[in-house]
């Protein structure tokens, strides 16, 4: 399986954001870090996203990419915390106005303890992922997407006893 180079590019560019807006909160995005510079790359990712390409887009590409982490011997405490963090990410993106708007607002997110910093930490991806969806966080409208109606057919047929 191989990643595509658009999506790997779009994943570096957001990468290149992070690193930016993140130093001007003090964080350093060194690749292998497992901690709040982590947390921040992974929100603010997430953020980013979903304010251009929606929550549920952004989702399936996060956890695509995460899944290759997965193969190159990620430990699942690692994944849990990254499918945290971008969940986290998602659920600000979706109120983000701006990349400063959503840097401060990850930023402020990990100092109140939102995203999680350590691997130690014990809260659980897949307990917020129901209570995310549960909230609707993903469908503001809080309600159910309609199913569309089909279409009236082009030609109605002719009715019987009738003729043309």
């Amino acid at each position: 399986m191989k990643k595509s180079k658009k999506s790997i590019w779009i994943i570096e560019k957001f990468k290149e954001f992070a690193q930016r807006y993140g130093k001007t909160h003090g964080y350093n995005l060194i690749p292998g870090n497992i901690d709040k510079n982590d947390a921040f790359k992974h929100g603010f990712i997430s953020a980013v996203g979903t304010m251009k390409f929606g929550p549920g887009i952004t989702e399936v590409m996060g956890n695509a990419y995460e899944f290759y982490g997965c193969l190159d011997g990620q430990s699942p405490e690692e994944r849990n915390m990254d499918y945290w963090n971008n969940a986290k990410g998602r659920a600000i993106g979706m109120t983000g106005t701006n990349y400063v708007d959503v840097a401060l607002r990850v930023h402020q997110a990990i100092k109140a303890g939102d995203l999680i910093i350590s691997t130690a930490d014990k809260r659980s991806y897949y307990s917020l992922a129901i209570s995310l969806r549960k909230s609707c966080v993903l469908n503001p409208a809080k309600k159910p997407l309609p199913f569309p109606k089909p279409p009236p057919p082009a030609n109605p047929a002719p009715t019987s006893g009738t003729t043309p």
